[in-house]
């Protein structure tokens, strides 16, 4: 008897783990193929990401400043299949390219309307080491190879636009948001399209479009921004939504084919977070300034990545303070299944700012840009 009832609440725990473990990480399945992954709590609490600093570059802490290491504006780091990194400066309106170790190698492009020229240079990738530069002011992507050599620019159709955002997705295509603006009765409007495209920037699949009405007094960014990443032949697209932690996973062809969510609770703007805002808005773009009123919730998700490891990294929102306004915290997802929430910030090895500044997860490395002090460091992880 005894035996009897030991093997029934043996069989009741197992019973009870087995339960756990799934509301834990419910994977479903719906009628047309897709699969849902709802996420509540981490799998794996022992997980986290160890860093290092290598190199940084811009800091000028030698007596002799290198002007090829000072930036008027860093907007976009990139780096090749050698590990060389790419700053694009938008306001010099030229290329940089770094070795390793943080030297200077060359720069490339020049401010200007001509072949191999942009005005303003807003985004690049890099495919199979050939580096693309979208110049939307003169609705054209410019092409080099990696000895900085130009080779040619490729010009936007005026009804198609100029792509705003883009990543690679494969050796012969992108994905990214294309972004025109035309007038209609008078009004200007803006149309975003979230597409596939192909080496040659021709629209293959559209993910995502919108048209409103445009007014560069009254236009916030973040109402129209759809943050995305590539990683192992797919495309990872945040919901836009303050009270939703959604994300939508498409296929190379566009076809979607997974969605991963997790628990999430609307977070509200701390006002030293809507200063620092309203500052990086106006530094970046002398014609708006963003009226912090309009600002309450935030966005669940702020930015994705995707590592070296094939980990699907999410920078969600949080309730910040002074004492951890700019850490950076990710919740890592291993096959739509959330590992663990880390904050790189929790020890002295990884960057802390009074800023706001941009990651980007680039090879083996985490390259830091900071905005307000134009300087750039790398860590490895």
């Amino acid at each position: 008897m005894k035996k009897t009832i030991y093997s029934l609440i043996l069989a009741m725990i197992i019973l009870f783990s087995s339960c756990s473990k799934t509301d834990v990480n419910n994977i479903t399945t719906d009628k047309n193929g897709l699969k849902v992954y709802k996420n509540s709590k981490p799998s794996d609490k022992n997980f986290k990401y160890m860093t290092e600093e290598l190199f940084s570059i811009g800091d000028n802490i030698d007596d002799e400043i290198d002007t090829n290491k000072v930036f008027n504006d860093i907007t976009m780091i990139k780096s090749d299949s050698e590990g060389n990194l790419y700053v694009l400066d938008r306001r010099k309106s030229v290329l940089r390219k770094f070795n390793t170790n943080g030297d200077f190698i060359l720069s490339m492009g020049k401010r200007g309307t001509g072949p191999g020229e942009m005005i303003r240079a807003t985004d690049m990738a890099i495919v199979e080491d050939t580096i693309y530069v979208s110049d939307m002011r003169s609705r054209k992507v410019l092409r080099f190879n990696q000895d900085g050599k130009f080779i040619n620019d490729i010009m936007m159709p005026r009804e198609t636009g100029s792509p705003r955002s883009f990543k690679k997705l494969s050796s012969n295509r992108f994905v990214g948001m294309l972004s025109r603006v035309a007038r209609n009765s008078g009004a200007r409007e803006m149309t975003m399209n979230l597409a596939i495209m192909d080496k040659k920037f021709n629209v293959l699949y559209s993910l995502h479009s919108e048209t409103f009405d445009f007014d560069w007094e009254t236009f916030n960014p973040l109402d129209h921004n759809i943050e995305f990443t590539t990683g192992n032949n797919k495309i990872y697209v945040a919901e836009t939504s303050e009270s939703k932690y959604s994300i939508e996973v498409y296929d190379i062809e566009g076809k979607h084919i997974e969605t991963i969510k997790k628990n999430y609770a609307r977070i509200k703007y701390s006002d030293d977070e809507k200063l620092i805002m309203k500052e990086q808005m106006e530094s970046r773009s002398r014609r708006h300034t963003l009226d912090t009123e309009i600002l309450n919730f935030k966005n669940a998700i702020k930015r994705v990545y995707f590592d070296k490891n094939g980990y699907l990294l999410v920078e969600s929102s949080q309730k910040r303070n002074k004492a951890n306004l700019n850490n950076f915290i990710l919740d890592i997802f291993k096959d739509g299944q959330l590992l663990n929430t880390v904050d790189l910030n929790s020890t002295d090895d990884f960057y802390i700012s009074n800023e706001m500044y941009e990651k980007n997860f680039l090879d083996n490395r985490i390259v830091v840009s900071d905005v307000a002090n134009m300087m750039i460091k790398t860590y490895s992880y």
